[in-house]
């Protein structure tokens, strides 16, 4: 006669937990924003740089005081620093990108055509080119300002 021998069964819990979702896929706009934005980061840095090269020139003293004018070392940090004016407007104008919203894309726009204005009067020192800088410098303002809102 064959019997059957009882065994308990042994309970086993498993505990799953979710793997972390990934964060939601930006939207159009948002992610337009965002790399405009990062051109404006990139652009940025050059204009600091420019910044640091001029620090060879008197606070104060214009790119077109004869002091600047006859020291070789001004004169190429001027030109060096139109150079970087230059490149800066051509990074933020190469990541402005379509679909970004349009404040942002216009104010981009500005700031790329005010950048190229400043490093043209810097290179060619030019004596009719006006205050560039502070129109440059206006632009920069804004855009730093809609980065920080729209993609910040």
């Amino acid at each position: 006669m064959l019997t059957r021998e009882r065994t308990e069964a042994t309970t086993v819990t498993v505990t799953a937990t979710p793997e972390p979702s990934a964060p939601p896929a930006a939207r159009p706009l948002e992610r337009a924003n965002r790399q405009t934005c990062e051109g404006w980061d990139t652009a940025g840095k050059l204009i600091n740089d420019a910044a640091d090269t001029l620090t060879v020139i008197p606070e104060g003293t214009s790119i077109l005081d004869p002091a600047v004018r006859n020291t070789p070392e001004r004169v190429s940090a001027v030109m060096h620093a139109g150079d970087l004016f230059q490149q800066a407007a051509d990074a933020l104008k190469q990541r402005t990108t379509p679909g970004a919203a349009e404040i942002l894309t216009l104010t981009s726009q500005t700031t790329v055509s005010s950048l190229s204005a400043l490093a043209t009067a810097y290179r060619s020192f030019d004596e009719s080119s006006g205050d560039t800088i502070t129109t440059a410098r206006t632009a920069a303002h804004s855009m730093s300002a809609l980065c920080k809102r729209l993609a910040g």
